[in-house]
């Protein structure tokens, strides 16, 4: 599958894993290189929805659109799904709820 990223930041983080660490610690960052290792790796989105552990779930409201994919604790990746279902744009890393 094709890998976007929003920002440059993002981007960056996945390239140098140790700057993905100093953004949001050290499990969330590993976590986070790793699920761009497998949407990469994935032949479609499907194939991660399939993944239990990644709890891929669609936001709704103001984020409809997107989809969460479980990072560590209540750290989540957002991601916008192409209408191929074989691209991705990495949206952003957040803490879910935003506490």
């Amino acid at each position: 599958m094709n890998v976007t990223y929003r920002t440059r930041q993002l981007e960056r983080a996945f390239e140098q894993s140790d700057r993905a660490v100093r953004l949001w610690g050290d499990e969330t960052g590993r976590r986070y290189v790793t699920r761009i290792i497998q949407l990469m790796n994935a032949r479609d989105f499907d194939d991660i929805r399939g993944r239990a552990a990644l709890r891929a779930h669609q936001l709704k409201g103001d984020r409809k659109g997107e989809w969460a994919l479980n990072l560590a604790g209540r750290w989540r990746l957002i991601v916008e799904v192409a209408a191929s279902r074989n691209e991705v744009t990495v949206v952003e890393v957040s803490k879910h709820y935003g506490d």
